[in-house]
This record gives structure tokens, C-alpha cells and sequence, in this order.
């Protein structure tokens, strides 16, 4: 793991620990981001940089020109690292190669389309805890329990075994909503 990587980063999913690092997506070898191969055997993500960064998290009395709505105040979050999030959502083909899949258990598309295009859509019909499962973290990164870990046979877990890159998860609700606001 590099002390400051570069903003992009791309996980090969067709080999294990497949990981390489991009200072744009200029950068990306293959025709970049135009080619389907980021979204169907390469996941990419980008680097938020949050380190040092402070917001101010939740709806603010000036949102939606109401008041707070069911006690949610605003809450000042901190954040100790950067971190990196997907810029695509997952497709059904991703899925299928991160679970090791010779199909894919999602219907909606593949019966929409009924040829392999469906394989570009973002899965869908797969229950939560098959995507992560497991110990969640808690708002500020920290772990909400001891471990914080994945279930075993969860999408997070198997991404992880696969990358070899053992911090990877989903964002927690502070990472999400800072990069929402960026």
C-alpha cells in the first residue's frame, strides 16, 4: 500500500490482488473510462480527500426551509483519513465474477433485455446483508463494535479476498454524505 496514492485506483477482478493506482482517469490505459471494461471486469474508484476535513453532517435548519425533522440536528463529523468510493455502481457482471457466479441471480435487467447487455446494469435483488453483512462501522469510521468485520460470504468480504485490500468497505453514512456535498 502506497503512503499517498494517487486519486484513482482500478481493481482487476479477472486476477487477485490486481490493484493498480492512476493519477486521472486521463490516465487509465485501454482507452479509459470509454472502455466497458470498467464496468464489467474492473471496478474504479476515487480518492475523496476527507483527512483533516470537518462538516457539519445531518439537515441543517435552513434545509428544505423547515425545521428539524424527526430530531435529526446537524452533528460536527471529523475525518482522520482519506478514503476512496466507486464511481460506478456495481454491475451484475462485477457480481458475478466477485462471487464467483456463472450467472447472475439478479432477474430484472436479464429479463428486461433478454441478451448479455443486462450485464452492464447495476445488480439489483440481492438482500443487504449478501452485500456486506457483518459488524458495521460506526458514523465516524471507527468501529461501532469490536471487529467491524464482514460476514465471510459477503460481496465486501469477497471483494476484499479478491483485491487484497483488506480496508475496503462501504462508505459509512458520514463518508457518503461528505461526498455528496463536495
Amino acid at each position: 500500500t502506497q503512503a499517498n496514492p494517487p486519486d484513482y485506483m482500478v481493481a482487476d477482478l479477472t486476477k487477485p490482488n490486481a490493484v493498480n493506482y492512476y493519477v486521472s482517469t486521463n490516465a487509465l490505459p485501454n482507452g479509459g473510462l470509454a472502455n466497458d471494461d470498467y464496468r464489467l471486469t474492473k471496478m474504479v474508484f476515487r480518492k475523496v480527500a476527507a483527512r483533516g476535513q470537518q462538516f457539519r453532517m445531518g439537515r441543517g435548519l435552513n434545509e428544505l426551509k423547515s425545521t428539524v425533522i424527526y430530531g435529526e440536528y446537524p452533528v460536527l463529523v471529523s475525518f482522520s483519513e482519506d478514503y476512496y468510493l466507486g464511481i460506478y455502481p456495481v454491475t451484475q457482471k462485477q457480481y458475478m465474477l466477485v462471487q464467483n457466479l456463472s450467472t447472475s441471480p439478479c432477474n430484472f435487467l436479464k429479463n428486461f433485455y433478454g441478451n448479455d447487455d443486462y450485464l452492464m446494469g447495476p445488480f439489483e435483488s440481492v438482500p443487504c446483508n449478501s452485500i456486506r453483512g457483518g459488524v458495521w462501522k460506526g458514523s465516524d469510521g471507527s468501529a461501532a463494535q469490536s471487529g467491524a468485520a464482514p460476514a465471510a460470504d459477503s460481496l465486501v468480504a469477497n471483494i476484499r479476498a479478491l483485491t487484497g485490500l483488506d480496508n475496503l468497505d462501504l462508505p459509512t453514512e458520514a463518508q457518503w454524505e461528505f461526498a455528496c456535498r463536495a
